[in-house]
């Protein structure tokens, strides 16, 4: 009796739900966000597991570096470009990053203990998104500073050789350059594709960029909701927490065994996508919202029309 005793109790200790080991990572972000901590909760709901937190910009000085080493973790969550180009130099403990648009313009992206995810959506996704939703458009706009966003406008150009759209796109190398392209690309465009481009876009050039828009019925697409309230037809952002998602993923391959060095950076894949109705309607474009419908079915991305 007492065997059996001792067999049922072995049975209900090991039948129990054991704690899986719990890594020790680290969060070094530059500074607290909504996004970021969007972003944040997504991969711990992947890990899961909650995170230890470094903020650069509530730091006062503090050695990042220093605070690391005490911790030694067993990965680190890079969150934002001041937090990579912080760490970028450590060699010895895996790197996650996230919410950084063009990674490889902080560090190598050949770097053996680094990787993780862009918040770049791909362009040849966007194109097909825009060739769908607006049918009667034939050609797009894009102004770019070469140094900063080319590599982004090579890929929609590339996109475009398989699209009915053709794409127009001009480099330019200051904001004073923006007016007079503007105005040369006017009778050439019947949308203008808006990148994350700090030379090109100024406070004084966006306020330019949507009275032109207005003026000439050529409706605007952006890569942040904000733009949304200036007049910007279409908006197509990150979904933050799915991102976070991803590099959660990216670090459960780490945690089992796989080389940082065989793990590709990927773009973001959860997107949200937003309309401003009352600009089509102002502007005479017609919303596909047949292919919105079946775009929501096959993808299960955000389409919100506002």
């Amino acid at each position: 009796m007492r065997n059996i005793s001792i067999s049922i109790l072995s049975i209900l200790f090991f039948c129990q739900d054991v704690p899986a080991f719990e890594q020790k990572i680290i969060v070094v972000q530059s500074c607290s966000l909504r996004p970021y901590e969007e972003a944040i909760n997504g991969f711990e709901s992947a890990v899961g597991q909650k995170t230890q937190r470094l903020i650069i910009s509530e730091l006062q000085g503090e050695v990042v570096e220093e605070k690391i080493n005490k911790i030694n973790p067993d990965l680190i969550l890079s969150v934002g470009t001041k937090a990579l180009s912080r760490i970028k130099h450590i060699n010895t403990i895996p790197i996650v990053y996230l919410m950084i648009l063009n990674p490889c313009s902080i560090v190598s992206c050949s770097k053996k203990n680094i990787t993780g995810v862009s918040m770049n959506i791909s362009q040849e996704w966007q194109l097909r998104v825009i060739e769908g939703i607006f049918p009667a458009i034939q050609q797009i706009g894009i102004l770019y500073d070469d140094e900063k966003t080319g590599s982004f406008v090579k890929r929609a150009l590339k996109a475009s050789q398989t699209s009915r759209i053709k794409i127009i796109a001009e480099n330019i190398n200051t904001s004073k350059e923006v007016t007079p392209a503007m105005i040369k690309m006017k009778e050439k465009i019947d949308f203008f594709w808006m990148f994350p481009d700090v030379t090109v876009f100024t406070p004084e050039t966006i306020e330019f960029l949507f009275l032109f828009s207005m003026e000439n019925q050529i409706p605007v697409l952006t890569f942040s909701t904000n733009y949304l309230d200036w007049g910007a037809l279409i908006s197509i952002v990150i979904d933050a927490f799915d991102m976070g998602r991803q590099a959660g993923e990216i670090a459960e391959q780490i945690f089992s065994g796989t080389d940082v060095e065989s793990i590709k950076s990927m773009d973001a894949k959860g997107k949200k996508i937003y309309i401003n109705k009352k600009i089509a309607e102002k502007m005479g474009f017609s919303i596909d919202e047949n292919f919105i419908e079946k775009f929501k079915q096959n993808f299960g991305q955000t389409i919100k029309l506002l």
